[in-house]
């Protein structure tokens, strides 16, 4: 799967620490688990992982405490395992909010199931969209 390619790509960067955000189902429950076995496999000694799940359907107040839970790992790199376009869009305006995005300190990486969602569309500049996903 994707979880060899991109602990190793993060190896290569030196990262440290990831926090991963994942949807609470079967598909982002077995991504953030492939992720947590890789990097355990001895290769990335040095690659912690927290992971943080969020429905689906989460309404505002849930994803605001997912991105907090993300905020108190004080890490710096985050990968998403998010389907929809909305909903990403919702957890990303949360992480500029609260100061995890659009900050130029802090990455965010998105699973292959976003597609192209977060570089094909224009938003206005200066936005919170357009400073959380620059």
């Amino acid at each position: 799967g994707t979880a060899v390619p991109l602990v190793e790509k993060l190896t290569s960067w030196n990262v440290d620490h990831i926090a991963v955000l994942h949807i609470d189902n079967t598909y982002g429950n077995a991504f953030a688990t492939a992720i947590c076995l890789e990097a355990r496999r001895g290769n990335t000694p040095g690659l912690d992982v927290e992971t943080v799940d969020i429905a689906p359907d989460a309404d505002d107040r849930k994803i605001s405490f997912a991105i907090q839970l993300l905020k108190e790992t004080q890490f710096t790199y985050f990968f998403a395992v998010v389907l929809s376009d909305e909903l990403v869009d919702r957890i990303m305006t949360e992480a500029y909010n609260q100061g995890i995005a659009g900050t130029g300190r802090h990455t965010w990486l998105f699973s292959d199931g976003i597609g192209t969602t977060v570089i094909d569309r224009d938003f206005p500049i200066g936005s919170p969209l357009e400073r959380a996903y620059r």
